[in-house]
């Protein structure tokens, strides 16, 4: 819901340029804006990204969602890239930074 007070159409199938960046700090879904700073309308830190994965030039990332349960519940975003190889090098740095965290946890 917030995605979509951002931008109205986020999260119903839009043909608009996003910007995905993953970092140590998770993954960040923006839209470009008119003014020189895009418009955050997506964050998902590390501790909550369950899994990543490329389908072609797609990427999926599972994410945990707060539950009042003992199971959690999971969300599905997927984004299409321009290049098959750039998906997998996006997938690969996400691995990369979970990965990190995880081990700094041990």
């Amino acid at each position: 819901k917030k995605a979509r007070y951002k931008h109205p159409l986020f999260a119903r199938g839009m043909e608009t340029e996003l910007y995905l960046t993953v970092g140590d700090q998770g993954f960040d879904v923006s839209v470009p804006a008119e003014a020189s700073m895009p418009v955050l309308v997506m964050h998902h830190p590390v501790n909550k990204i369950a899994y990543a994965a490329t389908m072609g030039k797609r990427v999926a990332f599972l994410t945990k969602r707060p539950s009042e349960g003992v199971c959690h519940s999971y969300k599905c975003h997927m984004f299409v890239l321009g290049k098959e190889k750039e998906a997998t090098s996006l997938v690969m740095a996400l691995r990369s930074a979970c990965n990190s965290v995880l081990r700094k946890l041990k």
